[in-house]
């Protein structure tokens, strides 16, 4: 599943739109490095850390749900 659906079907962010200007900032990793792109594919096991001004938060994609590390 492509990262930029699976964020807003997780509910952090609520368009994809956003999740585009997230990756733009920069504030969107992905197994340590800068998410460059939105149509990147997660697998199983992936590390996925958003940051924003108040709180970094950093989960391991587990498929459809997630579970916080």
């Amino acid at each position: 599943m492509r990262i930029d659906k699976w964020l807003v079907f997780a509910r952090f962010f609520k368009t994809r739109t956003k999740v585009t200007k997230a990756i733009e900032k920069k504030m969107i990793f992905l197994n340590g490095s800068v998410l460059k792109k939105q149509s990147q594919l997660l697998k199983l096991e992936d590390d996925i850390l958003i940051k924003n001004s108040n709180e970094i938060i950093e989960f391991n994609y587990k498929g459809f749900s997630f579970i916080n590390i």
